[in-house]
């Protein structure tokens, strides 16, 4: 069994994280960008090891996503974070994520409107026992083991750090 924690982050009503580090907060902390737009899988690496695959929704170009108080400028994130592994097929890891939002984030967090307009429907990402986190977690899982052919971890390789720097640092576009 692969080693990884599960996070969501993003701006439901202020800056807000599931149950992490202080030192992955400052990481995830840095996806908090104005003026991305759309979907994008954003590959981290963070000097200690640890790789963040950051799944980043943002507003589409003419629509808005907003806070849980109505505010434009929000945005939604889900990170795997391996240490000193890296995942060989991000195109799997990003139709896994894509069915994790459609199935335990639409219309439980996140509201979608048929303009496109997203709006957060909770104020926090951390909640008590992390409940938001574990089910979204649990749903990723229960998918790949429903659907084998979206199993990320059976592309999991351990690298050496000093090959990982070609591999990792990417912002990858999701369509």
């Amino acid at each position: 069994m692969v080693k990884f924690k599960f996070i969501l982050f993003g701006v439901p009503f202020g800056e807000s994280f599931s149950e992490c580090s202080k030192e992955d907060r400052a990481v995830l902390g840095q996806e908090y960008s104005f003026g991305q737009h759309g979907e994008q899988l954003h590959v981290v690496r963070h000097s200690n090891g640890n790789n963040y695959y950051n799944y980043l929704m943002y507003p589409k170009e003419n629509e808005s996503f907003n806070d849980a108080a109505g505010r434009k400028g929000a945005f939604f994130g889900m990170s795997v974070v391996l240490n000193n592994q890296v995942i060989a097929d991000t195109d799997k890891l990003i139709k896994l994520f894509k069915k994790t939002y459609q199935d335990y984030v639409k219309d439980k967090l996140i509201k979608e409107y048929p303009n496109g307009n997203k709006r957060f429907m909770v104020s926090q990402l951390r909640s008590k026992d992390d409940i938001f986190a574990n089910y979204v977690g649990k749903g990723f899982m229960s998918i790949m083991n429903k659907n084998p052919e979206l199993n990320v971890f059976h592309n999991i390789k351990t690298v050496p750090s000093q090959m990982q720097q070609g591999i990792l640092m990417q912002r990858i576009p999701v369509r």
